[in-house]
């Protein structure tokens, strides 16, 4: 039988099974570690939900992610979102572009980077070079809890980028977004930091391109590690 935590959810298709609980009660240092679930997919609750409503209604909207809500909503809605227990209702938030701001900024806000500092280079260098198996490579060395939360947000964003409503292709999506997932270099000179920011949309634009059913595997409870996935 399924768990109660997880209520009809199997049911409700393309997304994962994940329970829709507040934010852990764990003490919240920053790290993704402290908002992910204890059980398999490790998706914060935050944008577990915002994912969910922005689906549910805001997909015929013209530049989704590209547009802002205010930062005052954006603000006081991660805040509330991030108190344990504390249960918001989305279908509220008339704007749906406060519900990506508050994806937006509580990924850039993390500790450190959805693709982290660490690999951050490796996957630059290998969306540069168009290898796909070192882009499968970086994705497999990546935090548990970093590889389901990427996962599901490709899942979303390649949605996005193809409804015709959003006008958001992969393109435009990945130049919007590659800011709040990947490490950029630290800014010596305009022309470094133009340079680093194209190879950081290239990474987006890489994984955007990979098919749904590779980011669906990782999801997968039995799913360990994706590390024998092969371009061939």
């Amino acid at each position: 039988g399924i768990n109660a935590e997880y209520g009809d959810c199997k049911n409700a298709a393309p997304l994962p099974c994940v329970p829709l609980l507040s934010t852990p009660s764990k003490k919240q240092d920053g790290s993704l570690a402290s908002f992910v679930p204890k059980n398999p997919p490790h998706i914060p609750s935050l944008l577990l939900r915002c994912v969910q409503e922005i689906e549910a209604r805001g997909l015929t909207d013209v530049g989704l992610y590209r547009l802002s809500g205010t930062n005052k909503q954006i603000k006081e809605l991660k805040e509330r979102m991030l108190r344990p227990r504390c249960q918001v209702n989305l279908r509220k938030i008339d704007d749906i572009n406060v519900l990506t701001g508050v994806i937006k900024s509580f990924l850039t806000n993390l500790a450190d980077p959805l693709l982290t500092s660490l690999l951050s280079e490796d996957f630059k260098d290998a969306a540069e070079k168009s290898s796909l198996n070192h882009v499968y490579d970086c994705v497999a060395r990546l935090p548990h809890e970093n590889r389901h939360t990427l996962a599901f947000l490709i899942i979303h964003l390649q949605k996005v980028s193809d409804s015709e409503h959003c006008k958001m292709p992969r393109s435009n999506l990945a130049r919007v977004i590659s800011p709040t997932l990947v490490s950029a270099v630290p800014m010596t000179d305009m022309e470094t930091a133009v340079k680093d920011s194209k190879r950081c949309t290239k990474v987006i634009e890489t994984l955007l391109s990979l098919p749904p059913s590779y980011w669906s595997n990782i999801m997968s409870p039995s799913d360990e590690c994706s590390t024998g996935y092969s371009a061939e």
